[in-house]
């Protein structure tokens, strides 16, 4: 019997809804192998494992236990930082073989000594007694620490089967049903969605937006064409037409802080620009960061001209925080769940969240991660069928969506009543660790648009012009990523350059062995591409006004896949003396851009390409983003072994060719790039 459209799309969705649950408890288990693997392998390369020399015993509280280790031994910074990026979190596995967590309260480089703290929660398995009582036990047989980058996801667990299971249980119009059943957007009269006939996108745009009735809307946004742009004088466009009597609640979510703080930080330009600053500091447009500053270096940093915004509390209502939900410990009903006030009110009757004051819901401009809207006090606000309404936001606008798990995505969902999507499924994907089924590792934009095409004019805006690259960069973009169909800003673009050279894409042969994770003889040649820049000069007009000026060291993005190949990178820099020099992973520059870019692949060929990393390598996605924030000149460096790799599979022939093409022999001038060479140039006298 063969099944109708309609069954076999049912059928898909609930293989889709049986999976997802399940994803973070996947990436969970993969994360405790690595670092399990991290301990015990006797390969010490990796710069996240400390070795430990000997134990030095523990603080009178039996709180805090400190080691030995020989400082000397290389290590990421992350093992170095503090306030403000906060100590890190790590792992260690205890004699019985369980792998134990927690966080570093002090590292010391100079003196070789690292404390970490000792919780009550490490408990005997057999009898249940503490053993804190004497750490030793475990402690002394420790040998190695590695960092742990995952923090437990329960509440996002729960909030998703909570949306799974009223989808499966309901049949009432909602953002969520209409992302799960990948339905084209509701925007009443608005069908199609395309810029205006003179280009113009943010109207449209803001229309469509405003017609959304409990849908979503995607927004692509290739490298350059101004999503964050588009996004802030939406939402700022949104909060200044609704007046204070119909303004809509609208929150602005990422993956982490830094997405969140750069459409939060130009969404508050835009409402300044607009003549709202007024608005702003009285408080009529209410604007929340739900996570404070620490120390407020980095408010004045991030808002250098509205830091003062952002003072405790900024003019709302003091929240709760104390409020909760769960089982309350004045409630003489075991096992029953309610809201409580744990600080304030011993009360056993229900504390319920107050409108305008809890959960935030006294904001018309909210910033803040998904933690927020998954917690058990935002979820049962949200589906109280009599003020559910009120705990809700109007619109979320998701950022950097290419990256965002379908599963995080349906988990917040509950708390909107619609949604914007903004970002682009080919720059940097979702970090997924585990396998997933049935499109369970999607990101949300992969799942609504896909993976390998541009945003379909009914389902989604696509940006379809860039304001960064010159032609000779875009072209190639344009060709290996977006079908042919990303233009530039001829007016903006073309009228920057690197004087006595042709600008555009280069690539660059070097010959080494034996290279994994790091190689010398590339960041070698990356400083003498450097050295041969830095005596050229920077043209720039796209304002209106002409700019010549020497290529200065804050010109570079100097990317490379691995962070013991920045080390060395930033190693042999310095040694020239080039400090100034942006050197970093691929997924530190994504949204940032500069004159000139340089691409360091690193490794001498694919089998030296570390275990579970080629995909990783060969990802056309990292192409794309590596050599698509530069504005003028590209050159991606690279071992002949590595780009003359013979794929094995369909998928590794097409991950290929993306990067075969940048080194693709043809005659001069009619290639898409050009081999570098300092002959390509004339250097400019100073």
């Amino acid at each position: 019997m063969e099944l109708d459209e309609n069954k076999i799309k049912e059928i898909e969705i609930l293989k889709l809804l049986f999976h997802l649950p399940a994803f973070w408890e996947k990436e969970r288990s993969i994360t405790v192998m690595e670092a399990r693997r991290a301990i015990e392998s006797e390969d010490r390369d990796a710069d996240s494992v400390l070795l430990v020399d000997s134990y030095l015993g523990a603080n009178e509280e039996l709180t805090k236990a400190t080691f030995k280790f020989d400082p000397s031994q290389r290590l990421t910074t992350k093992w170095k930082q503090g306030p403000p990026e906060g100590r890190p979190a790590i792992a260690l596995i205890l004699n019985d073989g369980s792998l134990y967590t927690e966080g570093v309260t002090n590292f010391n480089e100079d003196a070789g000594e690292v404390t970490i703290r000792w919780s009550k929660k490490v408990m005997d398995k057999e009898d249940g007694e503490s053993t804190r009582a004497d750490p030793n036990i475990f402690l002394s047989e420790v040998k190695a620490l590695t960092l742990w980058d995952w923090r437990e996801r329960y509440d996002h667990s729960r909030s998703l089967l909570n949306v799974i299971n009223d989808y499966l249980n309901h049949d009432f119009p909602s953002v969520t049903r209409e992302i799960i059943e990948k339905n084209k957007p509701k925007t009443g009269s608005v069908t199609m969605y395309c810029p205006n006939e003179d280009g113009n996108l943010i109207e449209p745009a803001l229309k469509a937006v405003k017609n959304l009735d409990r849908s979503f809307l995607p927004i692509q946004g290739p490298p350059g064409t101004g999503k964050t742009y588009i996004g802030s004088h939406i939402i700022s466009r949104l909060l200044a037409e609704g007046g204070n009597n119909n303004r809509p609640r609208i929150a602005i979510v990422s993956q982490g802080w830094e997405g969140i703080d750069n459409l939060f930080r130009s969404t508050i330009h835009r409402l300044c620009e607009a003549g709202l600053r007024p608005e702003l500091e009285n408080k009529q447009i209410k604007v929340c960061r739900r996570k404070a500053f620490k120390p407020v270096a980095e408010r004045v940093r991030k808002f250098p001209q509205v830091h003062e915004l952002f003072e405790v509390g900024n003019g709302l209502p003091k929240e709760r925080k104390s409020i909760q939900y769960g089982v309350s410990p004045h409630n003489d009903n075991e096992g029953e769940e309610w809201y409580f006030n744990n600080e304030e009110d011993n009360s056993p009757e229900p504390v319920l969240p107050i409108k305008g004051v809890d959960l935030h819901s006294g904001a018309d401009l909210l910033a803040a991660t998904s933690w927020f809207f998954v917690s058990a006090q935002m979820r049962e606000a949200c589906k109280e069928e009599i003020y559910g309404d009120d705990f809700k936001f109007d619109y979320i606008f998701l950022d950097e969506a290419g990256q965002y798990s379908l599963a995080e995505t349906l988990a917040i969902s509950h708390a909107a009543k619609n949604i914007v999507l903004l970002g682009d499924p080919k720059q940097l994907p979702q970090v997924v660790k585990a396998n997933h089924e049935c499109g369970a590792d999607l990101s949300v934009m992969e799942y609504l648009i896909g993976k390998d095409r541009n945003a379909d004019p009914s389902k989604g805006f696509y940006l379809g012009t860039t304001w960064r690259m010159r032609e000779e960069v875009t072209m190639y973009i344009s060709e290996q990523f977006y079908d042919h169909d990303l233009d530039w800003k001829r007016e903006i673009c073309n009228k920057r350059e690197i004087l006595g050279m042709r600008n555009g894409l280069y690539f660059s042969e070097v010959e080494h062995e034996e290279c994994s994770r790091s190689s010398k003889i590339e960041a070698e040649k990356v400083v003498e591409i450097v050295d041969d820049l830095l005596a050229m000069t920077f043209k720039d007009s796209s304002n209106g006004e002409v700019v010549e000026r020497m290529v200065a060291e804050s010109d570079f993005i100097i990317v490379t896949a691995f962070n013991d190949q920045r080390q060395v990178l930033i190693s042999q820099l310095e040694r020239k003396g080039y400090s100034g020099v942006r050197v970093g992973t691929v997924d530190k520059f994504q949204g940032q851009e500069a004159p000139i870019v340089i691409y360091s692949l690193t490794s001498s060929n694919k089998e030296e390409i570390p275990a579970g990393r080629t995909e990783f390598l060969f990802m056309p996605n990292r192409t794309n983003v590596a050599v698509s924030r530069a504005q003028c000149l590209a050159v991606v460096v690279g071992a002949k072994d590595l780009i003359d790799t013979q794929p094995k599979t369909i998928l590794e022939m097409e991950a290929l060719n993306s990067l075969c093409r940048v080194f693709q022999d043809v005659e001069e001038g009619k290639g898409i790039s050009g081999e570098w060479s300092s002959t390509n140039f004339v250097i400019q006298s100073t």
